[in-house]
C-alpha cells in the first residue's frame, strides 16, 4: 500500500534522539512518508479508501497491519498524517463549488474535501474516529518502530483574527471578508492573495500567542513530532511585511513566536521533533529559533532546474545546518521532482 503516500521525505538527523515512548534512537538518516488523511480532490484520501474497503464505520486506526508492516519494512522511520484535524464546512463547500450540475456533480461532490490547512479545531476528525482512534494507531506504529507526525498550521485558523476596516474590504476584497458588521482578514503570505477559506491569526495579540502555545501542547501529547506549515510566516519581519499597519507600530509581533512556543513544547516532551516548512531562505532563522529540521527548498529548486553540478555543490557545502535539512521529492502545490 505504499502507493497511498503523497510525498516522501528523507531527514538528515541527530542520532541521539530517543522518544518518550521508549522507541529506539533514530538512525542517522531516517526517512518519513507523508500520507493524506484528507486533502485536495485529486489526492488519494486514505480514510475514504478505508471506508470503501471496510464500510462506513472505518476509522483512521483501520489501517491494516500488513500496510503498516510495509512502511516499516520499506525503511521508513515515521509517518506524517496530513489533514486529521476537524475540518471546515466552509472549505468543503468551497471545494464542491466546481461540481456544478449534470451527471458528474454527485461524483465531484463525493470526492470533495475541505482543505487540511483550514482547521476548525485541533482534535482528530470525528469521522476518522477521534483522538482515541489516533492513539491506537500511534501505539501500533510504535510497535513497528515508527513515529507519528501531525500537522500544525500556525498562521491561520478560525480562532482569532486581524480585524480590518470597511475601507480594507473595499480596497482589497481578495484579502478581507465581512461577518456581520466586522471585517476580517484571510490568511495569506506577502506574495499571494488571501486563502479565502481561512482567517488570519493576530500575532500582535498576546492572548492569541498563549492560545497557540496551548494548542501546540495538545498536539505534543498525541504524537511524536509536527510538521509546521509555512513556519516562516511568523517571523516578525514577514508578519510586518504582510500586514503592516494592521499590526500597529508596537506589540507582541515584534518578538518571534517560535522560541517561546518550542520551549513550551519541550517542557512536556524534551525529545519532541519540530519540522518547519520554510521558503525564501529562512531555514537558518527557524533552526536558530529551535526547530530540529527545516525544509531544504534550495535543494528542491536546484533539482527542478536539472542542474546536477549545483545539486552536488549544495549538498557538499560544509554547513552546520546540513544535518538538519529535510530533503523532499515533492510538496503540496509544487511539482514533483520526478516529473
Amino acid at each position: 500500500m505504499l502507493g497511498a503516500s503523497v510525498a516522501f521525505l528523507c531527514l538528515l538527523a541527530h542520532s541521539s534522539y530517543v522518544s518518550s515512548s521508549a522507541l529506539l534512537p533514530l538512525v542517522k538518516n531516517p526517512a518519513m512518508c507523508f500520507l493524506a488523511a484528507s486533502s485536495d480532490v485529486e489526492d488519494r484520501i486514505m480514510v475514504s479508501e478505508l471506508k470503501l474497503r471496510l464500510g462506513n464505520q472505518a476509522t483512521i486506526n483501520e489501517m491494516a497491519d500488513e500496510d503498516l508492516d510495509d512502511y516499516a519494512e520499506a525503511g521508513f522511520d515515521a509517518l506524517c498524517l496530513m489533514g486529521v484535524w476537524q475540518p471546515s464546512k466552509f472549505s468543503l463547500q468551497k471545494s464542491m463549488k466546481g461540481s456544478g450540475g449534470g451527471e458528474g456533480a454527485a461524483t465531484a461532490a463525493a470526492g470533495a474535501a475541505s482543505s487540511p490547512y483550514a482547521i476548525v479545531d485541533y482534535s482528530v476528525n470525528n469521522e476518522f474516529g477521534g483522538n482515541l482512534a489516533l492513539a491506537k494507531l500511534r501505539s501500533r506504529l510504535h510497535e513497528r518502530g515508527l513515529r507519528l507526525f501531525l500537522d500544525f498550521v500556525p498562521n491561520h485558523m478560525a480562532v482569532d483574527h486581524i480585524q480590518g476596516k470597511a475601507e480594507d474590504l473595499e480596497r482589497e476584497p481578495q484579502n478581507f471578508f465581512r461577518v456581520g458588521s466586522n471585517v476580517f482578514a484571510h490568511g495569506r503570505d506577502p506574495y499571494f492573495d488571501g486563502w479565502e477559506d481561512t482567517v488570519q491569526l493576530n500575532y500582535a495579540n498576546p492572548d492569541l500567542r498563549a492560545e497557540m502555545c496551548t494548542i501546540l501542547t495538545k498536539i505534543v501529547s498525541i504524537c511524536d513530532g509536527v510538521r509546521c506549515d509555512m513556519a516562516m510566516l511568523l517571523c516578525p519581519d514577514i508578519l510586518e511585511q504582510t500586514w503592516g499597519k494592521h499590526l500597529g507600530s508596537v506589540g507582541a509581533f515584534k518578538e518571534p513566536f517560535w522560541p517561546d512556543a518550542i520551549k513550551v513544547a519541550r517542557a512536556i516532551h524534551e525529545d519532541f521533533i519540530l519540522m518547519g516548512e520554510v521558503y525564501w531562505g529562512r531555514d537558518l532563522d527557524l533552526q536558530q529559533f529551535g526547530f530540529d529540521f527545516t525544509f531544504d527548498k534550495n535543494l528542491y529548486d536546484k533539482c527542478i532546474e536539472g542542474n546536477a553540478l549545483a545539486v552536488r555543490q549544495h549538498l557538499g557545502t560544509p554547513l552546520p545546518s546540513q544535518d538538519r535539512m529535510v530533503r523532499y521529492l515533492e510538496n503540496h502545490e509544487e511539482k514533483r521532482i520526478a516529473q
